[in-house]
């Protein structure tokens, strides 16, 4: 038989030591520890920022070089919140080698120190004088709420000649578009 109770207001029964339902601790605006009385917008997100970039890169060494147009710039409203970077662009490699490697970089300071953003590494292959679309994505916490520009880093992997964002796919200049966007969210 099931029972129900329905109630207004539940009120603790010992001062000072909340009220427990079914093992969760509801106590002074705080649920198991947690302080829910400021959520209102858990898991949403805040802002999304975009840009397109015609630079074409040649790159044959194997040295990770600053691709200055290849950035995305984000002013975070929380410290907490995570952000999220994605590019895409078409990648030609003109050798018989391996392909090509990229890695993310983050300034707070105006673009005057970086770092190298963790799991934002990506290696992708195109021999033989071929040419791939080459995606890359990653996750990381805003730490800041000034601006943050991220900065992509490129190389070749075996010393061959690439081209990133490649502008001589089609007869059209400039049809080829690499593409950033950066997304702030919030979790909870």
């Amino acid at each position: 038989m099931a029972s129900e109770i329905k109630v207004d207001t539940i009120s603790e029964n010992t001062s000072a030591n909340g009220v427990t339902i079914d093992g969760v601790l509801i106590k002074d605006g705080q649920v198991d520890g947690v302080d829910v009385s400021a959520i209102t917008d858990a898991n949403t997100i805040k802002q999304v920022v975009y840009r397109e970039s015609t630079t074409e890169y040649n790159r044959s060494s194997t040295t990770l070089e600053a691709a200055a147009d290849f950035y995305i710039l984000i002013t975070p409203t929380s410290t907490t919140n995570k952000i999220y970077v994605e590019a895409s662009m078409d990648v030609r490699n003109f050798s018989n080698t391996d392909g090509g490697y990229s890695l993310w970089y983050k300034s707070t300071d105006g673009g005057t120190t970086y770092s190298a953003v963790t799991n934002s590494a990506t290696f992708f292959y195109a021999t033989g004088n071929g040419h791939r679309q080459h995606y890359m994505n990653f996750h990381d916490t805003a730490g800041t709420t000034n601006e943050i520009k991220y900065l992509m880093y490129i190389r070749s992997w075996g010393g061959g000649t690439l081209v990133w964002n490649w502008q001589s796919l089609s007869s059209v200049t400039n049809e080829q578009l690499a593409t950033f966007t950066a997304m702030e969210y919030s979790v909870w």
